[in-house]
C-alpha cells in the first residue's frame, strides 16, 4: 500500500486481499495506513502457503525502500491502484458472504467476559 507516487509504504499479508484494502481504505486495517492514508494498493503477490507469504514479508520489510520500489515499479510504473486490474469484471470491494449484510458482517464482537470459577 502507498499514499502516492514513491511515498510512504506499507507491506503487509493477507488471506483475503479486496477485504484487507476495504479496511485499510476506511482506517481499520493498520495503524500505519491510517495515520498516513495509504489507501493505493501498488504491489500484491500470491504465495502457496501462508508461511511462506509472512516468510517473504518479513524479508521484504528489511530490504531498503529503494529495493521495495524497484519492485512495485515492475508491476506499476505510474503507481496506479491495482486492485480494478485484479478485481476486473465490476467494482472491486470486499466481498460479503450470502446471507448476511455489510453492517452485519463487519460489527464488532464484544469482549469476551471472563470469569472465575470459585
Amino acid at each position: 500500500m502507498a499514499d502516492r507516487y514513491r511515498g510512504t509504504l506499507y507491506v503487509g499479508v493477507t488471506a483475503d486481499l479486496a477485504v484487507r484494502i476495504h479496511q485499510h481504505r476506511e482506517g481499520r486495517g493498520s495503524e500505519l495506513c491510517r495515520r498516513y492514508g495509504l489507501a493505493r494498493l501498488v504491489w500484491a503477490e500470491r504465495c502457496d502457503t501462508i508461511a511462506a507469504c509472512i516468510a517473504h514479508e518479513k524479508r521484504l520489510k528489511r530490504w531498503r525502500p529503494e529495493w521495495k520500489i524497484a519492485l512495485f515499479e515492475k508491476a506499476s510504473a505510474d503507481w496506479a491502484d491495482l486492485l480494478r486490474t485484479l478485481f476486473q469484471g465490476g467494482e472491486a470491494g470486499p466481498r460479503v458472504r450470502p446471507g448476511v449484510t455489510r453492517k452485519k458482517q463487519w460489527r464488532r464482537r464484544p469482549p469476551p467476559t471472563h470469569r472465575r470459577r470459585s
